[in-house]
């Protein structure tokens, strides 16, 4: 079992769990497994069971607005970091996850931080098995997961964006396994690390708009873009993007649970009134995290530079599991490859 920290995090932190359906038609498990995702923005935890439901768990953390400001995890985002896995630690051990059924990856919240390898030791003597994970093995693993249940034509031409913390993946690929690594692009840029005051901080959407303007360009220049364009364009499900669309229906009868995100629709969003709405129901209490609000404005900057540079005109949502599944199915693949090292 994990190692048991002395000093509980309060009750109040604690996260909510839920069952969430798990397409694993062929699985076999006898123990539960579980991934950990820790990215710029949050830890986060999936946890499979040997009835293959599961449960999820999303602790916050600040590793990548830390980096943005000092290039390291400053104490203060170290002591939210060790929290976190408190609070990580203690939900593995109440549904009793062996260490060898356990997988924890970093992505760009500690790989670009000066210290990250420091939060890494950490982890690993507290009895999480913590590695970081370059931009081209998460993206390799977020794409089949975002994927999971396209229906579109097996060799369709799409798009997977990853917007998180520290870092944005742009990842290329045909149908939902085939992955044109070649072509995968990672940008050194992330929510975390682009700071916003409110919703409505006009001047810092600009600034927003500039710094992602400059690393697209800078890593994408126009003689690559054609390979990008015109494909079908999809992006993880996420807590604020529940919240929003939630009030986007009830506020404009649209129904983006059904119907794709398009550029206009963004475009719309980010104008002072529309941007004030927001804060609005910020206010109201009507996000899951008060930050939701900021982070959905910064995401969808993202989503307008980025696809108006490609000229794609819409964005889908995939599942909310993102890289956690892929983490999960890469240890489902070694514990079958290793059955006696269990």
């Amino acid at each position: 079992m994990v190692t048991n920290p002395t000093n509980s995090p309060d009750e109040e932190g604690a996260p909510d769990t839920q069952d969430i359906p798990l397409y694993l038609p062929n699985l076999q498990l006898d123990e539960p497994m579980a991934a950990i995702d820790i990215g710029g923005n949050s830890m986060e935890i999936l946890i499979l069971l040997p009835d293959k439901s599961i449960k999820t768990a999303r602790y916050p953390l600040i590793s990548g607005k830390s980096i943005g400001e000092f290039g390291k995890i400053s104490p203060e985002a170290e002591s939210v970091f060790k929290n976190a896995l408190k609070m990580g630690i203690n939900l593995l051990n109440q549904y009793n996850v062996k260490p060898s059924y356990l997988i924890a990856a970093a992505t760009a919240g500690l790989r670009d931080a000066t210290n990250g390898e420091e939060m890494v030791n950490c982890a690993n003597a507290m009895g999480i098995p913590l590695k970081i994970i370059d931009g081209f093995e998460e993206a390799c693993l977020v794409y089949p997961s975002v994927m999971k249940h396209y229906t579109g034509p097996p060799h369709g031409k799409n798009l997977v964006l990853e917007i998180g913390g520290g870092s944005t993946e742009i990842i290329p690929g045909q149908g939902s396994e085939i992955i044109e690594k070649a072509q995968i692009k990672i940008l050194p840029l992330g929510t975390g690390r682009l700071p916003l005051n409110n919703p409505t901080d006009i001047e810092g959407i600009a600034g927003l708009r500039q710094a992602i303007q400059t690393k697209l360009h800078a890593e994408i220049p126009l003689s690559q873009r054609e390979g990008f364009k015109n494909r079908q364009a999809f992006i993880k499900t996420a807590s604020e993007w529940e919240a929003f669309r939630k009030c986007y229906q009830q506020q404009f009868a649209v129904n983006l649970y059904r119907e794709p995100l398009t550029l206009k629709i963004i475009q719309e969003i980010l104008t002072p009134p529309n941007l004030s709405w927001l804060e609005q129901i910020t206010e109201n209490q009507r996000f899951l995290d008060p930050k939701d609000a900021i982070k959905l404005v910064k995401k969808l900057v993202f989503l307008d530079e980025i696809l108006s540079y490609f000229d794609i005109t819409q964005i889908q949502f995939g599942p909310s599991w993102g890289l956690k599944v892929g983490l999960l199915e890469k240890l489902i693949q070694w514990l079958q490859n290793h059955p006696t090292e269990t």
